[in-house]
């Protein structure tokens, strides 16, 4: 369902942070961190011409007052869904119950034909 996963979403974002990179740097022009292992981390600096360019900016992602409004216009919009969808499904449940009348009348029709059918068979061949 979009709503929990949008609010796990949010819960575990939560201790993330944001990167701004200085104009004309990308996550691939940061510098590797060195730990001895390669990890795939990378340090907020950058070299660029043979020299430390401007440093990347970082901040926590907390939820935020517009983020959470949107959580409840998510909840919001799968409430009326749902009562759409349940106005819907009965809507559908009354057209099937109609069909299903109107093939079982056909159905006696033909069968009250054949019967007449094989009955005037039957009177003309007794004569």
């Amino acid at each position: 369902m979009p709503v929990a996963s949008n609010a796990a979403q949010a819960a575990g974002e939560y201790g993330m942070a944001i990167v701004r990179f200085p104009e004309g740097v990308g996550w691939a022009d940061l510098c590797n961190r060195h730990s001895g292992v390669e990890d795939g981390w990378k340090l907020l600096s950058n070299i660029k011409d043979g020299e430390f360019n401007e440093l990347a900016a970082i901040r926590q992602a907390g939820l935020t007052p517009v983020g959470v409004a949107n959580i409840a216009l998510w909840v919001g919009a799968a409430a009326v869904g749902m009562a759409y969808m349940n106005q819907i499904n009965s809507q559908l449940k009354a057209l099937q119950e109609g069909v299903g009348e109107i093939s079982r009348t056909l159905d006696l029709e033909r069968q009250a034909k054949l019967k007449t059918a094989f009955d005037s068979l039957a009177d003309l061949a007794a004569r």
